[in-house]
Parts: C-alpha cells; sequence; structure tokens
C-alpha cells in the first residue's frame, strides 16, 4: 500500500533527460502526458485486479490445500491501492501546477 503514498508525495524515480533536452514551451505537456499515462496505466491496473479478485471470489480460490486461506483476502488491496494512485495522477494533471523551469530537475514530479 506504499504506491499510492509515493504517487501521493510525487517521489517516483524519473529519468528527467527528456525533459533537459526539450525546449521550455515543450517540458509542460511532456509532464502532463507523462502523468496522463501514469494514471491510465494505474487505471488499467486497478481494473484488471480488481477483475481478478472478483474472480478469486466467485470461484473460491485459496492459496494452499492444508489450511486453505482464500486467495481475495490477499488480492483485494491491490485494486485499492492502484485505484488510489490513479486519482493522485489526475490530480497531478492540472496545467497550472506544473512548472517547467524545474521539470529538468525534478523530473517534473517533484515538489517545487
Amino acid at each position: 500500500m506504499m504506491m499510492p503514498y509515493v504517487t501521493w508525495k510525487k517521489g517516483h524515480v524519473a529519468v528527467a533527460l527528456i525533459f533537459d533536452v526539450l525546449p521550455k514551451r515543450l517540458v509542460r505537456p511532456a509532464v502532463w502526458i507523462t502523468y496522463l499515462m501514469g494514471a491510465l496505466a494505474c487505471g488499467f491496473a486497478a481494473w484488471i485486479t480488481f477483475d481478478e479478485t472478483l474472480r478469486q471470489y466467485y470461484n473460491d480460490v485459496h492459496i494452499m490445500a492444508v489450511k486453505p486461506v482464500p486467495k481475495y483476502l490477499i488480492s483485494i488491496v491491490l485494486p485499492f491501492g492502484f485505484a488510489s494512485s490513479t486519482i493522485h495522477f489526475i490530480r497531478m494533471l492540472d496545467w497550472r501546477m506544473i512548472n517547467p523551469e524545474t521539470a529538468g530537475s525534478l523530473g517534473g514530479f517533484g515538489e517545487d
């Protein structure tokens, strides 16, 4: 469950070379597209993990045969983590909050 926290704090590992090479007028759109791709990827992952968790629940899938533990009890946290990260990425899509001056040094993800 650390992924939503890291997304919220903008603590991602970023390869910021692209933001250093681009002209300043293109940095803000590049950072925005990066946030959008993050939101789409996490949203898709939330959907897939939620679907898989439901499948485990309906098919009564267990982890072990000796002392059976329902697998969905462990899987249920995954869709919530991905959905929370999706929400944080969507929040970062605010065009005015993206600073092209600090995007190169912070990868577009850090605090100003």
